[in-house]
């Protein structure tokens, strides 16, 4: 897996130091997006515990993908000479890490979503009280409060990341 940043910007806000954390997948990895204001040890530390946590259910997943390929190549051997055979014979194989791979989306997304819609409750919060603003010294008070409200849900969803994990070590392990 491989993480890249990118910025990203909300109008009125000067967020320079924003950014998103895209993981890029491979075929079988799920794709995450996380919008975060103000990198700082809060935000590196969800990342790293995030990440930490991909590569671990990467490397608890080979022994279930293992299955599968072992189980695909033993339809040739069922049936030989029936093409449309070893074809439903190695879907059924693939269903156990399809599924898996479905699952581990859906707990990505969700945590995508959580994420971000408690960073949009900060933004949203401190919106109208920028934009009303007097001068640079409220509007960069402000902006400093909605960046710790942002870091904060990252607080708030860490404990998330174990619980996804524990999930997921416990479907590998029902579908071994």
């Amino acid at each position: 897996t491989q993480s890249t940043w990118g910025l990203v910007s909300h109008q009125g806000f000067n967020l320079s130091n924003s950014c998103c954390v895209f993981l890029l997948p491979s075929s079988s990895t799920p794709t995450y997006l996380l919008t975060m204001a103000n990198p700082s040890f809060v935000v590196n530390a969800f990342q790293q515990k995030v990440d930490a946590m991909v590569q671990h259910i990467t490397v608890a997943s080979l022994p279930l993908q293992k299955k599968s390929f072992q189980c695909c190549v033993q339809c040739f051997d069922k049936t030989p000479t029936d093409p449309e055979a070893v074809n439903r014979c190695i879907a059924s194989c693939q269903q156990s890490a399809q599924e898996f791979g479905a699952h581990v989306g859906r707990e990505m997304q969700t945590l995508q979503n959580n994420v971000q819609s408690c960073q949009e409750l900060c933004f949203n919060k401190f919106s109208l009280p920028f934009k009303g603003a007097k001068d640079d010294g409220e509007r960069n008070k402000i902006q400093s409060e909605m960046e710790q409200c942002s870091a904060a849900c990252f607080t708030k969803f860490e404990p998330a990341v174990t619980d996804i994990k524990t999930r997921l070590d416990d479907y590998i392990k029902r579908n071994l």
